[in-house]
């Protein structure tokens, strides 16, 4: 459905269709987890407890949820993912500013998300990209307004937003300190990780 009285200040995509090759090739967004039952599930209640929309882009499960498209050839890298979602949040929410998160970045709070999206919602308008920065850490959610949505279309591989940071002239950077608490961008990519990743939640 396109834009309408019910459009939301922004629609946050998770990203959450890997193969999770060092993984054993597990679905990460279905891993348990204490806050939320699983990775996924804690990330659509993040996304819900900043005020946001979540379209979860997935590689199966119960996609007949209306927060969930599936991502079919998940072999064909991150880039796909992005694509995916962002073709069907435009398709079902139309020009709103449109926010990525990680489903295996589960550190993220809402105050991070709404940190973002306001300094994105007080940018110069020659700009039209903004990303967290955590100590110096590039991490997300990154947000973006639909002068972007050619960039991300053209998208390959198993490579995201980031080298656009690199390239883009209107792409800017939200410095957050991360002070004692796990840190942001910490990605659950290994058993390793997702066992330690469990000992810091709280």
């Amino acid at each position: 459905m396109g834009a309408n009285a019910s459009t939301p200040k922004g629609v946050l995509i998770i990203l959450a269709a890997g193969l999770g090759t060092r993984l054993g090739g597990r679905d990460k967004g279905a891993l348990p987890w204490p806050q939320g039952a699983t990775l996924l599930g804690h990330q659509l209640v993040v996304a819900e407890a900043a005020g946001f929309e979540s379209l979860a882009v997935v590689r199966g499960g119960d996609v007949a949820l209306p927060q969930r498209v599936v991502n079919r050839s998940p072999q064909d890298g991150l880039a796909s993912s992005l694509k995916i979602g962002l073709k069907a949040a435009r398709d079902r929410f139309g020009e709103v500013t449109l926010g990525i998160l990680l489903v295996d970045q589960p550190f993220v709070t809402p105050e991070d998300i709404l940190t973002v999206y306001e300094a994105f919602q007080r940018r110069p308008s020659d700009v039209h990209a903004v990303r967290a920065r955590y100590d110096g850490t590039p991490g997300h959610p990154v947000f973006f307004d639909s002068h972007w949505d050619g960039r991300v279309s053209q998208l390959h591989g198993d490579r995201g937003l980031g080298p656009l940071w690199t390239t883009s002239e209107d792409a800017r950077w939200v410095d957050i300190a991360v002070g004692g608490r796990p840190h942001p961008a910490f990605d659950i990519d290994t058993d390793e990780a997702y066992l330690k990743a469990l000992t810091w939640v709280k």
